[in-house]
């Protein structure tokens, strides 16, 4: 498109401890909360949204769960559905 829209893309490869993905979700929309331009997150979170995206037989604990969809709905994020493999 030609316009002169500017929107930044922030790339996130989540670390695997949960205390630090936290944390860069609280920077991530302390952040946003300033940005006049649009932003796209795109990446690995290293989390999952609902137990039905975990493989393993124990369940993801609920805070863990209820603190990464808070950060998805307070930046209005959508997690977007992917095709193909569903866990590659």
């Amino acid at each position: 498109m030609n316009n002169d829209l500017s929107w930044q893309c922030i790339f996130v490869y989540e670390n695997l401890v949960f205390q630090r993905r936290r944390k860069l979700w609280k920077e991530l929309t302390e952040s946003n909360m300033n940005k006049e331009e649009s932003q796209a997150f795109s990446g690995d979170f290293n989390d999952v949204l609902s137990q039905d995206e975990k493989v393993s037989i124990h369940p993801q604990p609920r805070i863990y769960l209820e603190t990464f969809r808070r950060f998805v709905d307070d930046n209005g994020l959508i997690d977007v559905d992917l095709k193909g493999s569903k866990f590659t």
